[in-house]
């Protein structure tokens, strides 16, 4: 029997990356857009917890912020807890695999845009150089 257990999100990351022990997490918003029977525009923004581990992690919150516009694979796994008042809470968290820049916040002070083709993080992961800063976006080898 097969299974698959496989999402892509594209988003904005609502917050900067939380630095975790072994890796990082963000919010990362997701929108539907669509219209209802009289053509009004109905906007749903969805909101996934995306966790990156080890390397990934570490770029993660080196390099992405709040308003980044990114595509995440990765897998879904669930998860429980209790509130403050007892009450078991069920979470549906990501797993990320792969984090991709589409776009990067726009800053106003520096006004930069990534160079063409420069949206892969996970290249970064899986053993190419990465530059000691991000101050300028054009720099970043992926």
């Amino acid at each position: 029997m097969l299974y698959l257990n496989e999402v892509k999100l594209i988003g904005y990351l609502g917050r900067d990356p939380q630095v975790l022990e072994k890796g990082a997490s963000f919010a990362l918003a997701v929108t539907e857009i669509r219209k209802d029977k009289e053509g009004n525009k109905l906007e749903k923004t969805d909101w996934f917890r995306v966790f990156a581990w080890g390397k990934l992690g570490e770029i993660v919150t080196k390099y992405l912020k709040k308003g980044a516009q990114v595509l995440v694979c990765g897998n879904l796994k669930t998860g429980r807890y209790k509130d403050k008042e007892g009450i078991d809470r069920y979470t549906v968290d990501v797993f990320a695999s792969d984090v991709q820049i589409i776009k990067w916040p726009t800053d106003k002070s520096k006004e930069t845009e990534p160079a063409e083709g420069a949206a892969d993080l996970a290249k970064s992961a899986a053993g190419n150089a990465v530059p000691a800063t991000a101050e300028n976006p054009d720099e970043i080898p992926f």
